[in-house]
């Protein structure tokens, strides 16, 4: 089979990422509003931990994802100046990231049944005796496995000014 082009970029995710861009919806962001607004983030660098394990002798597969990024561009109206701007961005990143890293990885459970991602290695090295009884049907196991994803995403920096443009726009119509 073939994963799509945000299929493979989700992959990409369990196989330390390099470097990528993402465009997340803004946090905090109205229902009704007519266009949608978005933040641009430019990720520099990116470091996965697979953890593997086995409860009640069924699979349990851990994602854990360190990134740092950059935001490149943003349409949101709140103040980059802000300490709680930052963490908000930063949540809505990583809920969007683990949502996606999770919805490929059940994906490739359900359609393909093959581990792509490298967990029957990981589980090789963290608990060899386990996985020499179920090497030979790995991949029935794997199908079956629950899979957690953790991200920890760190904004260090920003590549625009403090405020948004819009938020400037939207207050000098406010004024008139």
């Amino acid at each position: 089979g073939y994963l799509s082009l945000e299929d493979t970029r989700n992959y990409l995710w369990t196989q330390d990422l390099k470097n990528t861009s993402i465009t997340i919806p803004c946090p905090n962001q109205e229902e009704e509003e007519k266009e949608k607004r978005n933040v641009n983030m430019l990720i520099n660098n990116s470091k996965t931990k697979m953890v593997t394990d086995y409860q009640n002798e069924h699979p349990v597969l851990k994602i854990n994802i360190y990134t740092e990024a950059q935001i490149i561009e943003t349409q949101c109206r709140e103040d980059l100046s802000k300490m709680e701007t930052f963490s908000g961005l930063e949540k809505n990143a990583e809920k969007y990231i683990k949502g996606s890293v999770k919805e490929t990885i059940t994906k490739v459970q359900k359609e393909f049944g093959v581990d792509i991602f490298g967990f029957g290695e990981a589980l090789n090295r963290q608990h060899y005796q386990k996985f020499k009884k179920v090497e030979d049907k790995w991949n029935k196991e794997f199908a079956r496995a629950e899979v957690e994803v953790t991200v920890n995403l760190q904004l260090r920096r920003t590549g625009t000014k403090s405020k948004s443009f819009l938020t400037e726009l939207l207050k000098e119509t406010v004024e008139e």
